[in-house]
C-alpha cells in the first residue's frame, strides 16, 4: 500500500468508530460517513495534502469508495 492510500484510509478512519481494517474497495457510507463528515474528509485530506479540490471533481463518483478518495488525491497532486 503506498504512503498516499495509507494517509487516506488513516484520515478516514478517524472519522469512523470502524475497528476492522478498511479496504480501498470499501464505501465511505458503509464506513459510516454521511455528507457532513465528508466535508470534513475533503477539508483533512486537502490540508494533510496541501491541494484544493477544484468545484468540477466535487461529485459523487469521486467519493463513492475509498479508492475513489485515493485517486482523486493522486490526480490533484499529478496536476
Amino acid at each position: 500500500m503506498l504512503d498516499i492510500e495509507k494517509k487516506v484510509i488513516e484520515i478516514i478512519r478517524s472519522f469512523t468508530f470502524i475497528d476492522e481494517e478498511i479496504q480501498e474497495t470499501d464505501k465511505l457510507v458503509i464506513l459510516g460517513i454521511d455528507s457532513l463528515m465528508l466535508v470534513e474528509v475533503i477539508i483533512a485530506l486537502e490540508n494533510e495534502f496541501d491541494v484544493i479540490f477544484d468545484d468540477s471533481v466535487l461529485n459523487p463518483q469521486n467519493f463513492e469508495n475509498v479508492q475513489s478518495l485515493v485517486d482523486l488525491v493522486k490526480s490533484t497532486i499529478e496536476t
